[in-house]
């Protein structure tokens, strides 16, 4: 888990999915408060949804983004798998990207990422 800094003001911040690799990505976005509360959930895959406005980011400071991917290659099992989802406010980049790799299996891969909004 990685912090993602935002600077805490009205800002929408939005979450870019990016894929370094040809493998079919499916993804379940939720943004959880302290108590495990769902504040946002949302669900896109890497043809089609691959944008999401979570909010102002001075709301997301203190919650959690949790990223389920299911990962599928329809070319077969063994290959190398990539993908990004980065958090983006005021048009810009934060840190640590939420990041999905590894190596496809015989059925479907799948993966947990998480990080917690802080303040510059």
């Amino acid at each position: 888990m990685a912090d993602i800094l935002l600077d805490p003001n009205s800002d929408q911040v939005t979450l870019n999915f990016t894929f370094n690799s040809p493998q079919q990505f499916y993804y379940s976005v939720q943004v959880l408060d302290n108590t495990g509360k769902q504040i946002f959930h949302d669900v896109g895959s890497s043809g089609t949804k691959t944008l999401f406005t979570l909010g102002a980011a001075n709301n997301l400071v203190g919650l959690m983004l949790v990223i389920n991917w299911t990962i599928i290659d329809p070319a077969g099992a063994g290959n190398n798998y990539s993908a990004n989802a980065t958090a983006m406010q005021s048009g810009q980049a934060k840190n640590s990207p939420q990041s999905c790799s590894g190596i496809t299996t015989d059925t479907h891969a799948a993966s947990l990422t998480a990080g917690k909004f802080t303040s510059n």
